[in-house]
């Protein structure tokens, strides 16, 4: 039991410590900072990351203060960089000439002060130069093809992105190439960036933040966004703002592991504690003897606790031996690669643990025992008291009580996790891929979609600007008939091609989808029904409202679906036909020809672009990897409660046996008087029985208001029904009356003679 808690201790260690190592390697990590945007809508608080692309460059002008401030631009989707005949897709972005300065990407070659100067430059990583020029020496002055259009030439190698970077990418573009191709969104109001500072020590933050939002509100005349900073390493662990505060983020995870860890090791301690004491009072002749002799209250209570530590030490080792051999699958279960050594922390974190261990495991029993009177000892008269009974029994219900606090939660967690499997979302995304359309199939798209259609096994096939998993834009600008001053509403933008509505299977409510019938539908507007309702229109179909300066015809409103995680609400949304800048082609097909018409799909995008490698995605799988935290969190839960539950088993038997044990001259007595082996059963049983049931009644609720609050998570979420804690309390006592029935069992079918030959 103490090998299994420990082993379960160490695991959870090395993970909550890879999560709270994430962003902390850079030089500067104490004052390098993220520039957040708070806009409020609707009568509510929301908080992005978007910024302009102007800001960084005015702040650095603007405030003493801020030693570097550089943009950072991520785009959504991978390009392809080619050296002769190799070609790789590799995920990059785009920033400016101090970039590593202020992050500490360790730099292999190039000079760290000039390295971004160069307009058509690029800095790749380590791994990739090993791809394209199967070496890493003296790749510096080499040219690389970005997209089969551009030669850049390699100012700089990196080292590879550590995985505690929340910043993943393989190459670095400059900043002002990306100005050069797109002048119109390098301005205030384009908000497509990431904007980060170093700010220098000793600065005053909340000034910043003030002076840094009333800057912002000159620049763009905006009555309802501020601006603020925050610490950079916070976006890993605390991300999750409500209504305009921050509320948690991973932080909560790493925090139920934490407590999941302190119970498992205090269960385990309190196991070893009750059966060292159970195992001591055999131990009581001895203790006598060695008082007579001489021995002291000092020394029996040290040479407790050295056994304690012997056991505890022993148990580590193998706790670490275990933990070595496990380690690789559980960093395939966790998505991670930690290791367990060198690792200073860890170690101090097992010294810590032995110590703690042998502290709660061995000083009860020791300063018990020691205190034992001679005379009682000796005579047999030495007894437990009530109080050490009634802390025996407060222990196994404490064990208990965890336990079905974590089966419910097991059972709430698979809840949530189904009906966020089965929950319509609105839209049909089984059977449907996709794949971004470039070189020559950005260029013909129409022609090379129509082509797609007439591939057999493909029922349809359309574009769109975003994806319906993660990518998206928002914008307000949005004008109606009876609108109110103050109403500045946020809608969701979907730029769409024809046949997109039919392609997803989202439902018409009213009107109609696009149709290339309608010449006029270039200046249409599709909008949801969350959008109908917020800005209050009844009979929307036929009426007019202006986006962003332009009349546009309302020509039908679709149902609400989920483009977002069901973590959000739906939010008011509306589509628009823009053709030209629907960069995704997502294609429905049949589900029982799926690898040969994905094969004839790659086969017409390599005419199209012989030199693109083709790529796509199941829009499925995407939407059910937006849930892989909770998935994890569920399967890690599941786990180890699993343990929570053996090791508490564990000490149930030990306390049985030492039960049947304390009682075998009483079970003889009452089987010489008739008393049938059930009956006994049943007296031995009892008192577990109760312990559980006391231990339900306070878990039960508990295990309610911690569920509850990790459904506040979701917009969208299950009921906590009462057969979940019906359930969990029957698994419980079904779990203990099994440990202790075989115990039980066991004792009631002793010979009676040979327990009244006891002695």
């Amino acid at each position: 039991g103490l090998t299994t808690g420990m082993t379960c201790a160490i695991l959870i260690f090395l993970w909550i410590s890879d999560e709270f190592s994430f962003d902390k390697f850079h030089e500067k990590e104490s004052q390098l900072f993220q520039i957040m945007t708070s806009f409020h809508v609707s009568g509510s608080t929301d908080v992005t990351e978007a910024t302009s692309g102007v800001l960084a460059e005015t702040l650095l002008n603007e405030f003493p203060e801020i030693e570097y401030a550089e943009t950072v631009y991520e785009p959504s989707n991978s390009s392809i960089l080619s050296v002769k005949d190799n070609s790789f897709r590799a995920l990059g972005l785009y920033s400016g000439e101090n970039f590593f300065n202020m992050f500490s990407y360790d730099l292999i070659q190039g000079n760290r002060e000039d390295i971004m100067l160069v307009e058509n430059s690029i800095v790749i990583s380590n791994s990739l130069a090993q791809k394209l020029f199967n070496t890493t020496i003296d790749v510096l002055g080499n040219v690389v093809e970005l997209n089969n259009d551009k030669q850049l030439i390699i100012s700089g190698v990196f080292d590879d992105v550590p995985a505690n970077s929340s910043i993943q990418f393989e190459f670095v573009l400059p900043y002002s190439m990306m100005i050069r191709e797109n002048p119109d969104i390098h301005a205030w109001g384009q908000n497509y960036f990431k904007t980060f500072l170093i700010i220098k020590d000793g600065s005053n933050i909340p000034d910043l933040n003030h002076k840094i939002s009333q800057l912002f509100r000159e620049k763009t005349n905006s009555a309802t966004s501020e601006l603020f900073v925050r610490p950079y390493a916070h976006q890993h662990l605390y991300n999750t703002y409500e209504n305009g505060v921050l509320s948690g983020g991973r932080i909560t995870v790493v925090r139920l592991f934490s407590v999941i860890a302190v119970l498992i090791l205090t269960i385990a301690c309190i196991n070893f504690m009750n059966l060292s004491t159970a195992a001591a009072s055999k131990r009581l002749k001895e203790i006598w003897l060695k008082k007579a002799i001489g021995a002291g209250y000092r020394s029996l209570i040290v040479e407790f606790l050295c056994e304690a530590f012997m056991f505890s030490f022993m148990a580590l080792i193998v706790s670490v031996l275990l933990v070595s051999n496990l380690l690789p699958y559980f960093n395939e279960f966790i998505g991670k690669s930690v290791q367990l050594f060198p690792n200073l922390n860890l170690i101090l974190f097992l010294l810590f643990v032995t110590f703690i261990t042998t502290l709660l495991s061995g000083l009860y029993p020791a300063i018990y025992f020691s205190g034992a009177k001679h005379a009682d000892i000796f005579r047999n008269k030495f007894k437990f008291s009530s109080g050490e009974s009634g802390i025996r029994r407060g222990l196994v219900i404490f064990q208990y009580a965890v336990s079905i606090i974590l089966i419910i939660s097991i059972i709430g967690i698979h809840r949530q996790m189904e009906y966020i499997a089965g929950r319509d979302q609105g839209y049909r995304k089984e059977n449907v891929i996709y794949f971004e359309n470039e070189g020559e199939v950005r260029n013909k798209m129409q022609a090379f979609i129509s082509e797609l259609k007439e591939i057999p096994g493909v029922l349809n096939a359309s574009s769109t600007a975003w994806n319906f998993i993660s990518s998206r834009a928002s914008a307000g600008g949005v004008d109606w008939e009876g609108k109110q001053p103050d109403d500045n509403v946020i809608f969701e933008v979907q730029q769409v091609n024809f046949d997109l509505i039919e392609t997803l299977g989202i439902e018409v409510k009213e009107g109609r989808s696009f149709n290339e019938n309608y010449m006029t539908d270039n200046t249409a507007i599709i909008f949801n029904e969350a959008a109908i309702d917020v800005m209050g229109l009844d009979e929307p179909v036929g009426k007019t409202v202006n986006v962003w300066g332009a009349e546009r015809q309302i020509v039908g409103v679709v149902k609400d679906f989920h483009f977002e995680s069901i973590h959000e609400k739906i939010n008011p949304l509306f589509f628009i036909l823009y053709p030209a800048n629907s960069r995704i082609i997502m294609v429905r097909i049949a589900g029982d020809l799926e690898h040969e018409v994905t094969a004839n799909i790659g086969n017409l995008y390599s005419q199209f672009n012989p030199k693109y490698p083709f790529e796509y995605h199941y829009l499925d799988q995407d939407f059910h990897n937006q849930y892989i935290t909770e998935k994890r969190t569920a399967g890690l839960t599941g786990f180890f409660s699993g343990i929570v539950i053996l090791i508490s088993s564990l000490g149930l038997f030990g306390l049985a046996l030492y039960s049947a044990e304390r009682r075998t001259k009483e079970i003889g007595i009452r089987k010489v008087n008739g008393a049938k082996i059930w009956e006994v059963m049943a007296m031995l049983n009892m008192d577990f029985v109760k312990w559980v049931v006391i231990a339900f009644m306070v878990a039960a609720p508990v295990a309610w208001y911690a569920m509850n609050r990790w459904l506040q998570n979701f917009a969208y979420r299950t009921d906590l029904s009462w057969w979940i804690f019906a359930l969990a309390g029957v698994i419980a006592l079904g779990i203990a009356l099994l440990t202790v029935s075989w115990q039980s069992w066991h004792a009631a079918r002793r010979n009676p003679v040979e327990a009244l030959r006891y002695e």
